[in-house]
């Protein structure tokens, strides 16, 4: 019964989560699935295909890319999808909201939903008054981010409302980073992205925490060459470099990661971001540092400053 072509494409959308429109992207150009027609040449799915498009949306939810996955089992996409349960610089989500937090998020995404970017920057800046800072990026923004990427990915959220979100969750924690006063004498820490790495709040997320320890954050932003990345240690004299890899690139970044640890061997490398676990073999050979949450995080920082 689990191979028996028995799902209208509408069915299948509503079983796995993605739109009709996603499962024929995905089956004309990456040739996940190949299901039977009827004599009016309607798409028809099995429990076992239903189940691969599932998985294979929730890999992508995670941080693959759905050209890096097309080509898994449903057992490879189950183990994948296992490994990624962390998301952005181990963002774990909180389930159990407490209604504070429960009406923030809501509050958030209603702001979001209506393209009302200063009622966004006003209740974000609220909520940072009302929350001390581990509630405010446990409770609210991880989520809230986490929610703005499942609502776009599915097609509930336009793409014009995800960039307005992005571009005022960036700017709101830049502004919290530059209210900490940061000693002249404190030791100094680079944050950004590696080559083909777009995404930036990952890397802002993991300033605002360097900042809340008193590190001097040298933020470089997102999409750097590793030379460049180099170039900017050796001449700011950083303690550390700290990277956050949001999405698995088997092109481009290897060699990055290879080249970074090279000219910079010696030096604290930090990597963090839900797509990481892809790159855990060079982490291991290069000796680069690996951080799953924000406590690790503070706790590597602290061992660097000794």
């Amino acid at each position: 019964m689990e191979n028996a072509a028995k799902y209208s494409i509408k069915t299948a959308s509503r079983l796995s989560g993605l739109s009709p429109y996603v499962i024929r992207a995905w089956e004309k150009r990456y040739h996940i699935l190949m299901p039977q027609r009827t004599e009016t040449n309607r798409r028809m799915y099995s429990e076992a295909e239903v189940e691969k498009l599932r998985l294979l949306g929730e890999a992508v939810k995670k941080g693959s890319t759905i050209s890096n996955v097309a080509h898994l089992s449903a057992e490879e996409l189950k183990h994948l999808n296992t490994r990624q349960e962390k998301a952005l610089w181990g963002m774990e989500s909180q389930t159990d909201f407490s209604l504070k937090f429960r009406s923030y998020l809501d509050a958030s995404l209603n702001a979001v939903n209506r393209y009302d970017h200063t009622l966004l920057e006003s209740i974000l800046e609220k909520a940072a008054v009302d929350l001390g800072l581990e509630d405010l990026l446990l409770g609210l923004i991880i989520p809230l981010i986490n929610k703005i990427g499942e609502d776009w990915y599915q097609g509930e959220m336009r793409i014009a409302q995800e960039h307005m979100a992005s571009s005022v969750l960036a700017a709101f924690l830049k502004n919290l980073i530059s209210r900490y006063k940061i000693s002249p004498y404190a030791q100094s820490v680079i944050t950004c992205t590696p080559k083909g790495q777009m995404h930036e709040l990952g890397l802002l997320l993991a300033a605002l925490v360097a900042s809340s320890e008193g590190w001097n954050v040298i933020e470089l932003g997102p999409n750097l060459p590793a030379e460049e990345i180099a170039g900017a240690a050796g001449s700011s004299n950083a303690k550390a470099v700290c990277l956050s890899i949001v999405y698995p690139d088997v092109e481009v970044l290897p060699g990055e990661l290879k080249t970074l640890g090279k000219i910079l061997k010696g030096k604290p490398i930090i990597l963090g971001g839900r797509a990481v676990h892809y790159y855990k073999e060079i982490i291991d050979e290069e000796g680069f540092m690996l951080i799953e949450d924000f406590k690790g995080f503070r706790k590597v920082l602290s061992e660097i400053a000794k």
